[in-house]
């Protein structure tokens, strides 16, 4: 329902993942 929330953990897990690449 709400699209910011959605975008917000879009975000946050977007930048998990660059944490993981850079991290190897």
């Amino acid at each position: 329902m709400n699209q910011d929330l959605s975008i917000v953990s879009l975000i946050l897990h977007a930048s998990w993942v660059v944490q993981a690449v850079v991290a190897l």
